[in-house]
């Protein structure tokens, strides 16, 4: 008996370890990564503004990605912003949450009006030798509370190769 109980307790252990992880995808735009669990089947939305949509109908959640080269901002009469600057600008004009420098990320939380829809933003803004990487990651107002943690996880999967 005691033996059954321990081989139990061993086939336990090892399920925790190696059997219960959750299945990601690295989503890759341009130069940048992000991993995220696989249960979110995002498509590709067109956009005009940023570099890349990706949308999970299913759960309302939301990528975007946005690189500003330091030739655009350069060519646009940005290249004197800093990173503070370009975090400042992105969602002005909406209900600001908090913003401010984590560390060497500016990061940003808003909520901005999308048709009938009030939309949770949560944004980090990443400075790098070519220039400016901002990804937003969003969902439902109502939802905030639901994402925002799995959001910092996300984050801190995301690599930008200089």
């Amino acid at each position: 008996m005691k033996r059954l109980i321990n081989v139990f307790l061993v086939l336990l252990l090892v399920m925790g370890l190696f059997g219960c992880s959750e299945k990601t995808t690295t989503h890759t735009i341009d130069k940048l990564t992000i991993v995220i669990p696989s249960k979110y089947e995002f498509e590709e939305i067109e956009t005009d503004v940023y570099d890349k949509c990706l949308y999970d109908g299913e759960t309302d959640v939301a990528l975007w990605v946005k690189h500003y080269d330091t030739e655009w901002l350069s060519d646009n009469g940005y290249s004197d912003f800093t990173l503070e600057d370009i975090g400042y600008n992105i969602g002005k004009g909406n209900e600001i949450l908090s913003e401010g420098l984590d560390g060497d990320v500016y990061v940003k939380s808003y909520v901005a009006q999308e048709g009938d829809f009030d939309v949770f933003k949560y944004a980090n803004i990443y400075q790098k030798s070519d220039g400016y990487w901002i990804i937003i990651l969003d969902c439902l107002e109502k939802d905030k509370d639901t994402y925002q943690s799995q959001f910092d996880e996300w984050f801190k999967t995301v690599n930008i190769a200089d």
